[in-house]
């Protein structure tokens, strides 16, 4: 069992699309859980850090809360976000991709602005058969300090059908 790659590697900004990438010989099916953490430490604590594992039998992602003392869990795939005080999880964006020995996990996250600075990316990785690939730190990012940038929004406009000219926009 082996905790490859996170990819991007390295760079800043709050949110990200990160592919982690791990490998077991006996097949990506048997693995059994998935760990990631981005964290500024390897800590004694994951509280107040964004400590996510991805369980594989049942297809559920897992982020620790804020205390460090319970797991929030959301399927991936489904409409929603998880989220804590340091960092969001767009579950719908997310995904666990099995290819032969290699199963690759798929997070869409955002960064809180009061997480801001160097964090690194820990990763690792367990199989049902009890081997593990123990905590490899495999990247860093920096998250940006202040607000978060403008979104964008929807905007739909159609022709007016009574009289008189122009359009007519709602905002979503």
């Amino acid at each position: 069992v082996t905790a490859d790659t996170v990819t991007p590697g390295s760079g800043s900004g709050s949110g990200q699309a990160f592919a982690l990438q791990y490998s077991d010989t006996a097949g990506a099916s048997s693995f059994s859980t998935l760990w990631v953490w981005f964290n500024a430490t390897f800590a004694v604590s994951g509280a107040n850090s964004c400590m996510l594992y991805y369980d594989r039998p049942s297809n559920t992602l897992n982020l620790l809360n804020d205390a460090g003392a319970q797991w929030v869990p959301g399927t991936m795939g489904t409409i929603g976000t998880m989220q804590d005080s340091q960092c969001s999880v767009n579950l719908a964006s997310s995904s666990a991709v099995l290819a032969g020995n290699t199963l690759t996990l798929n997070l869409a996250i955002t960064f809180k602005p009061a997480y801001s600075g160097a964090k690194d990316v820990y990763m690792s990785g367990a199989d049902t058969g009890g081997n593990s690939s123990g905590w490899q730190t495999r990247g860093g990012l920096t998250v940006p300090s202040g607000s978060l940038a403008p979104s964008l929004i929807n905007v739909t406009c159609s022709a007016q059908v009574t009289a008189g000219s122009g359009t007519a926009c709602s905002l979503d």
